[in-house]
């Protein structure tokens, strides 16, 4: 077998020298988990022409690629049909001594051929070839790596449009790898990549980004914002901290209201939450929320049912999870409006609860990494939750000595039970 893997590599190695163009190799990740880089996911390889003007060289197109790639699983390759990839010989995909994995796609040139692999029509000078493609496990992600020898990833072009064939080296062969979705080098979608991928609509240079072209079509289009979307929303919850206490320097907040006062055992009440954004330019367009409350003394409510408001297509897409003790909520804008920046006091979600015990508990939000996200601007993305004050609450009215445990002016109380009626 290594004397068949050595052939390959010789075959590379002694193509003939001449001025050519430059060859591309991409490697394209999406992650299972769209926030979680570790969590394994899908990988194509592409192939690419790269226009030198030294000629014709490169023209016909890619004869072979030898990609050298770490961290995949060697049980999940195949080649992209319609290639001209051999289907006896070989061996084309194998594990090396230092456990690099080797992907040759060798067309045979004395065989049949495919002409124009990895050459595309001008005005589509980002479109790629698909050449194999495979799964990671979760761990370590995928990486273009090298050989026992420091030989690192290569490939040729076909010298002419038809037969006799042989094999051009190009210029240079460039290796690159994009996490699709990602716009900040996290390995990451989040909200905070929202608003770069709607800035490459255009689909060309300057706004041509390659992480924003999921089909590699060259261009990026709605099919693109689709599988964007979609990839998004493939997430796990990030972690949540106690919001801060506010400083008194915010330009908005983050408030409760409705039903938070004394209830007999076995009545339920509805909390709402709502916002006074910081004045007209914050509304969550094209970013969003990622919002946590939870009570601080089990046993006294229990949270039954939460609703984000999404009247006139506020978001793109929602989500709400919830236990006896805490609440998750998800709001996501892509091209959709967002909050309305106008109303004051404007609502966000709604949460019932049931009383199950005496006594009174803390209402307390919890944020994210990204707990508010703006993307309205031309500039990108910005996080703006340090912006806000959220400002918390309770259920039921603690005892006077209570007010010494830290809540401050964050503590909205109420002597008696009452429901704000604000702007919806």
């Amino acid at each position: 077998m290594w004397l068949r893997a050595s052939a390959i590599l010789l075959a590379f190695i002694c193509i003939s020298p001449s001025f050519a163009d430059d060859l591309q190799l991409t490697l394209d990740l999406l992650n299972n988990i769209s926030n979680d880089a570790t969590s394994g996911g899908t990988w194509q390889l592409f192939a690419r022409k790269l226009e030198t003007s030294s000629g014709a060289e490169g023209d016909f197109g890619v004869a072979a690629t030898r990609a050298l790639l770490n961290n995949v699983d060697i049980n999940t390759i195949t080649f992209r049909s319609g290639i001209g990839q051999p289907t006896t010989g070989g061996p084309y995909i194998q594990t090396l001594s230092n456990g690099t994995v080797e992907i040759n796609y060798q067309q045979d040139l004395g065989g049949p051929v495919v002409t124009g692999v990895g050459v595309f029509p001008s005005f589509r000078p980002f479109q790629d070839q698909l050449i194999a493609s495979g799964t990671w496990p979760s761990g370590p992600r995928p990486a273009f790596g090298l050989d026992p020898d420091s030989f690192s990833s290569s490939g040729s072009f076909l010298s002419s449009a038809s037969a006799p064939f042989a094999a051009i080296s190009p210029d240079n062969t460039f290796s690159d790898v994009v996490t699709l979705g990602d716009f900040n080098d996290s390995d990451t979608i989040t909200l905070l990549d929202i608003s770069p991928h709607l800035l490459t609509q255009a689909g060309n240079e300057p706004r041509y980004h390659p992480a924003a072209d999921f089909n590699q079509s060259g261009t990026v289009s709605s099919s693109d914002r689709a599988q964007f979307i979609a990839a998004l929303s493939n997430r796990k919850p990030s972690p949540l901290t106690p919001a801060p206490e506010p400083s008194g320097s915010e330009a908005g907040s983050v408030f409760f209201s409705g039903d938070v006062g004394p209830a007999a055992l076995g009545e339920s009440g509805t909390i709402e939450i709502r916002m006074e954004l910081n004045g007209t330019y914050d509304s969550f367009q094209n970013g969003g929320v990622d919002l946590g409350i939870h009570l601080g003394t089990p046993g006294v409510v229990r949270f039954t049912s939460a609703e984000l408001l999404n009247t006139a297509g506020r978001w793109t897409s929602t989500s709400e999870a919830f236990d006896d003790n805490s609440v998750r909520l998800f709001a996501v804008s892509y091209l959709a409006p967002g909050m309305l920046i106008s109303v004051p006091g404007v609502l966000f979600a709604t949460i019932e609860y049931e009383r199950i015990g005496p006594g009174w508990t803390p209402l307390i939000f919890e944020i994210g990494p990204e707990t508010l996200v703006d993307g309205r601007s031309l500039l990108g993305s910005f996080d703006v939750t340090q912006n806000y004050a959220f400002l918390a609450s309770s259920i039921g009215v603690p005892e006077p000595n209570s007010l010494l445990l830290g809540f401050g002016t964050c503590v909205l109380l109420f002597a008696k039970r009452q429901r704000y009626r604000l702007h919806p």
